[in-house]
């Protein structure tokens, strides 16, 4: 061998195994990955790219249109619309509070819409007056919310009290109303069970989101977000994201 050359910066890779020389990235040597640049994200549709910006935001929607997403670089987002019930059979809390007048959980509904069988149970750990509670379903065509059945009926005593509502009333979205018959005030806790459910959530539409480009999103025009599901989308630079629904919602926006 000729002499070697000792520079600082030299290299005999003669003296180094094979598998150990460096290798070039696939596409640098003709400039498609640029030195600065990381390789590309993998298709949303087959996987989530997290990287370091991912964190999780949680917004309230409702009937008026809400900001959210602004305007700002091209950026890949994921918005969530949780499901609160979900499964063959499922528990929850429909309202816990004070009361002195009538009122009702239809900001709240629950979405019935996989389930046959509802039952309920009111847990009264003060009350003065008459009260009465009435199951209620809501109009998939007029949005308005109709009585089917009075549950419980002259509650004037604390104490936990059971009612099956069964199959009627069990549409897409369920709610409970109460009414004094006569003047007080109570402190109660509904929940509620749901049998015979089919397997996923129980999608209603009150608990749908509609999202759309600018703050004339609609019920009518949005991009519907069903109760339990989520869409991933890549939101172009100087662009923003609204939303909207019929009543109060919380939903989870990731920026991924």
């Amino acid at each position: 061998m000729g002499q070697i050359n000792q520079r600082e910066d030299y290299c005999d890779w003669r003296r180094i195994p094979p598998d150990l020389w460096p290798r070039i990235l696939k596409g640098y040597e003709d400039r498609t990955i640029g030195a600065r640049e990381r390789p590309p994200q993998p298709y949303l549709g087959v996987g989530i790219y997290l990287g370091r910006a991912f964190q999780g935001r949680r917004i309230g929607i409702g009937p008026s249109p809400t900001l959210i997403v602004q305007s700002g670089p091209a950026l890949p987002y994921m918005i969530l619309n949780p499901s609160q019930t979900v499964g063959l059979t499922t528990t929850g809390k429909l309202f816990s509070g004070t009361v002195n007048s009538a009122g009702n959980t239809q900001n709240t509904p629950l979405g019935v819409a996989n389930y046959l069988n509802l039952h309920l149970f009111l847990n009264v750990t003060s009350v003065t007056g008459v009260w009465d509670f009435i199951a209620q379903a809501l109009n998939p065509q007029t949005l308005t919310w109709a009585d089917t059945q009075l549950v419980f009926s002259g509650i004037s005593a604390n104490g936990d009290y059971y009612a099956t509502v069964g199959q009627l009333g069990v549409v897409t979205d369920f709610a409970v109303r109460w009414n004094p018959t006569s003047a007080g005030s109570i402190t109660f806790s509904l929940s509620y069970a749901l049998k015979e459910g089919t397997v996923g959530s129980s999608t209603g539409l009150s608990k749908t989101i509609f999202i759309g480009s600018n703050n004339g999103v609609s019920t009518e025009s949005g991009y519907p977000i069903l109760e339990g599901h989520k869409e991933v989308f890549i939101v172009g630079e100087g662009a923003e994201v609204w939303g909207i629904s019929y009543v109060p919602l919380q939903i989870s926006v990731f920026q991924l």
